[in-house]
């Protein structure tokens, strides 16, 4: 049963969809548009009540504590249920899975936006977050299954990937015009008419897959998995939330992070002893697979903290309003857009080890621009190019991120490999938000008790946390440039397949 398993995750996903018939899907595309455009919806759901929450608060009468959950409730159930979201597309369907998701998002939408308490919208946000990660592992997973050919699986890809990346920058975008020009409900009412637009299509264009054979969920390590990244995500949130007053040394925050870390220990015992485990035998001896999870979720916590550190700065500083700073981001997301489009062709011609290289070097080169942002409003010159810069680099970055995470997984695993690319980035989200960020308010606050002016301080707290993300995106141009696998090239075919040597003695 061992090494049905781990053949089967050895084996090339083209090679698995030549099997069920050398026709591609002629509706292909059609069906990336509404997968594509539902992955939209939910990365951007993630930023959208960021700028909205001052207006939320004021409403509901939200206190900060409850503020911070109506973005991390969110956050902590997506996160948590991905892996076993990805394995639950597998062995039920994915087809399934992502239409009951996408039922769930939906409903838990219009909860939110009906919303009269704060427990009510706290609870209609973790459900979305359960929606969240039925629906992305599984559209993720169809995307791989319905395009075999190399060439179109990475214009697919590009497509995805880029649209992963400025999710978060078109919810900044749409929450802050939404909640100038009408009210912060829409900012989750406006799920709706693409939801239904979805389910409406999505029978039409997706015909149901899942795993050949008999491929079981693993309750225990699904738990164990879930559990785990869960209270992780909790933890790093929490003391997120804290800001400067975060104390990394409290009893409940370090119990938090152990018992984290011990259910993820015992998860990976159990994946290594269950007979089907959720996680497949030999399926991490595959160097693109854990890499792009590793690199995946430093480019996220790099991004989750620019946008958090970058609307303070807005805000605060050079106190723009909602709706400027949501359009102070434009640039960026048309930035990202050209280089996913430009990623493509470079992506067929060098790899992913090439161009993502280039791409982390080219947003820690913006990154270290934006780092030298001062007091004064200076737009054009210090926040325009700094974050155009890093588009250009992080457009690519996600392209290979995503390309050689799934390009070497088979049918049977689709699924799984799509949701633990997924939960590498919501975990690493919530480690930048908690370190990155926990840094520049820690900066600030010595700045400001050495007897500098409140603005400045706050500045100085940023740059330092701008210059850090810096060093993060060198240090994964670093990793990519000398481990990331040429996924696809022949040159490093050999890297990709793992035989029974490789599972007992792992690269």
């Amino acid at each position: 049963m061992h090494d049905a398993a781990s053949s089967d995750a050895a084996e090339p996903l083209p090679d698995a969809s030549s099997r069920s018939g050398p026709t591609p899907d002629p509706r292909r595309w059609q069906a990336l548009a509404v997968l594509s455009l539902v992955q939209l919806m939910l990365i951007l759901d993630q930023t959208v009540v960021n700028v909205a929450l001052p207006s939320v608060g004021a409403d509901l009468g939200f206190s900060e504590t409850g503020l911070a959950w109506v973005v991390n409730g969110y956050a902590i159930t997506f996160g948590g249920l991905l892996l076993f979201g990805g394995r639950l597309a597998d062995r039920v369907g994915r087809r399934t899975v992502f239409l009951v998701g996408l039922l769930l998002f939906a409903a838990a939408s219009a909860a939110a936006g009906m919303a009269g308490s704060i427990g009510f919208l706290i609870g209609a946000r973790l459900v979305q977050g359960v929606g969240a990660a039925l629906v992305s592992p599984a559209a993720l997973s169809i995307i791989a299954l319905l395009f075999a050919d190399p060439t179109e699986r990475g214009k697919a890809l590009a497509v995805w990937g880029g649209l992963s990346g400025i999710g978060g920058t078109v919810g900044v975008i749409a929450s802050g015009v939404l909640t100038d020009f009408a009210s912060w409900r829409w900012i989750f009412l406006i799920n709706l008419p693409i939801a239904v637009v979805a389910l409406v299509l999505a029978p039409r264009l997706i015909d149901e897959s899942r795993a050949p054979g008999r491929t079981a969920l693993d309750p225990l390590g699904a738990l164990l998995g879930t559990g785990g990244i869960s209270l992780l995500v909790f933890a790093l949130l929490n003391q997120a939330g804290h800001g400067a007053d975060a104390d990394w040394t409290d009893v409940r925050t370090i119990l938090e992070l152990t018992g984290g870390l011990a259910l993820l220990l015992a998860f990976t015992v159990r994946q290594r002893f269950a007979a089907q485990p959720l996680m497949p035998h030999g399926f991490l001896a595959v160097r693109s697979r854990w890499l792009a999870a590793l690199l995946g979720a430093m480019t996220a916590a790099v991004l989750a903290a620019i946008f958090f550190m970058l609307s303070l700065y807005m805000g605060a500083v050079l106190h723009y309003s909602p709706l400027r700073t949501g359009l102070c981001y434009l640039p960026l997301a048309v930035a990202m857009l050209l280089s996913v489009w430009v990623a493509n062709p470079l992506l067929q011609r060098f790899g992913p080890r090439v161009v993502g290289t280039a791409g982390f070097l080219l947003a820690g080169t913006g990154l270290l621009w934006l780092s030298t942002i001062g007091t004064a409003d200076r737009y054009v010159s210090d926040l325009l190019p700094g974050t155009v810069l890093f588009a250009l680099g992080a457009g690519p970055v996600f392209v290979s991120i995503t390309m050689a995470g799934i390009a070497q997984v088979s049918e049977r695993d689709a699924g799984i490999a799509s949701g633990l690319l997924n939960a590498a980035q919501q975990v690493g989200s919530a480690l930048g938000l908690a370190a990155l960020v926990l840094a520049a308010l820690n900066r600030a606050d010595s700045r400001a008790l050495a007897g500098e002016g409140l603005s400045q301080a706050a500045v100085d707290g940023y740059r330092f946390g701008l210059y850090l993300a810096a060093l993060i995106m060198f240090a994964a141009a670093i990793v990519a440039g000398m481990l990331l696998s040429l996924v696809g090239h022949a040159s490093d075919a050999g890297d990709d397949r793992v035989t029974e040597n490789a599972r007992q003695s792992p690269k």
